[in-house]
């Protein structure tokens, strides 16, 4: 997060998990947070965001959500990257399908891009 604090980016980050999680899908939960954060330095640069983990039953549920332009009309839930050839997105739903988890992303309904994945404490792999 510092990185992208130093790219002037404000981030609010939350994190409530209670340390459970195996190696696997800490590690997939922390690269599809890094990616989310990626982007909103590259397609919402300077637009504050907030990253939120917490733990639900057997599932760490990831929510990173820029308060920028969101993604153009033309790009529905979970079509292509704000502008670009959506392979980040794609990569995180990849991961997280290799644990048994599941990744989404689109526009906020109060404004901005989310991006909400759902990954189990124990991977699946």
């Amino acid at each position: 997060m510092a990185a992208t604090r130093a790219a002037g980016v404000g981030v609010e980050a939350r994190i409530e998990v209670n340390g459970l999680v195996d190696d696997v899908a800490g590690a997939v939960a922390y690269r599809i947070v890094q990616e989310s954060l990626s982007n909103v330095v590259r397609y919402a640069a300077g637009a504050a965001c907030s990253v939120h983990l917490r733990q639900d039953g057997g599932e760490i549920v990831v929510r990173v959500r820029d308060h920028g332009p969101g993604a153009g009309p033309a790009r529905g839930e979970n079509g292509s990257a704000r502008g670009g050839d959506g392979s980040g997105l794609r990569g995180m739903r990849e991961r997280a399908r290799l644990v048994g988890g599941t990744v989404t992303w689109g526009n906020h309904p109060e404004g901005g891009f989310e991006v909400r994945a759902r990954l189990p404490v124990r991977s699946a792999s």
